[in-house]
């Protein structure tokens, strides 16, 4: 009897392999059209006896109007026969990488997983965590111009908004990037209202667009000091951000510094700030943006550019 039952598990298991490997040659002849291009290069599935996924050699994506592509060595699938709505993804280091307006780049790691429960016509969550993440650029000749010890993302559904969630740890940005910036650590989670549609249109353009800054923490490491922000923004048509933010600095006299350092440009008005922020103490204060003009209470900071 037991043997039976094996032999039928074991029918059934080949079977849905057999329709996982037709779902996957069907999803990549309807993923290449309209300027997108996508391989899984020797689909091989895997996982017998109590998971199924797929294990591609290497894998390419790239959409052309989008600017967006993506190479990586190897990756693969998985989910559990019980729960396979829920998968796990694994990605070799490095990955090769092209986001809009900027050159290419390198993304290594010494572990990466993500994991993500499938819904249609998009996943209703997406987690992604990984450790000792170094971006290269493509000659990579002079080391990363980034790094960080840990950091993880996560994203879900809420209703038609999408709600991002990441922290990071050891954020190390090189002076050829951005001078002076010490390591940082922090934490933000923010509401992007009709992030969904977004997505499912395959439009990122943040232009015309509303969301929330529900928590936003920077830290530096090993240091008091820290900004947390709170408050709604939006991008109109232009370009511009618009906002009205809640706004802590802890120890902000060193924080006045090390942001003076950061952008020297601006350090007479953020010494200007000091004094009233060491007024208040710990108490929240109103960070306003207007078209891209930034004022602490009565103060400007400053321009941010459109984006």
């Amino acid at each position: 009897m037991i043997v039976v039952a094996g032999l039928i598990y074991t029918g059934i298991w080949y079977y849905l392999a057999g329709e996982l490997n037709e779902r996957v040659a069907a999803a990549l002849l309807h993923a290449n059209q309209n300027g997108v291009r996508a391989n899984c290069e020797e689909p091989e599935i895997h996982g017998y006896p109590f998971r199924l996924g797929v294990r591609c050699r290497s894998v390419f994506y790239e959409d052309v109007k989008e600017g967006v592509s993506f190479r990586a060595e190897a990756a693969e699938t998985a989910a559990n026969i019980y729960n396979p709505q829920h998968v796990v993804v694994k990605v070799e280091s490095p990955v090769t990488l092209m986001l809009p307006f900027l050159p290419q780049l390198n993304l290594r790691w010494k572990e990466l997983g993500l994991s993500a429960q499938l819904d249609r016509p998009l996943p209703s969550r997406v987690s992604i965590a990984g450790s000792n993440i170094q971006l290269f650029p493509d000659d990579a000749e002079d080391g990363p111009v980034a790094q960080m010890s840990a950091g993880e993302l996560h994203a879900r559904q809420v209703e038609q908004d999408l709600e991002l969630a990441t922290t990071f740890h050891d954020l190390v940005i090189t002076d050829g990037v951005a001078p002076n910036i010490p390591a940082l650590e922090g934490r933000a989670m923010v509401l992007v209202n009709d992030g969904v549609s977004m997505l499912e249109n395959r439009n990122l353009d943040l232009r015309g667009h509303k969301g929330q800054i529900e928590e936003m923490v920077i830290g530096v490491v090993g240091k008091k000091a820290a900004i947390s922000l709170s408050g709604p923004m939006e991008v109109d048509r232009d370009g511009y951000l618009t906002g009205q933010l809640r706004i802590k600095v802890d120890d902000p006299v060193g924080t006045a510094r090390i942001l003076a350092d950061v952008f020297p440009s601006a350090a007479d008005p953020i010494r200007s700030a000091t004094g009233m922020l060491t007024a208040l103490g710990n108490a929240t204060v109103e960070l306003r943006i207007v078209r891209g003009n930034v004022f602490l209470g009565f103060i400007p900071l400053g321009t941010i550019p459109p984006i």
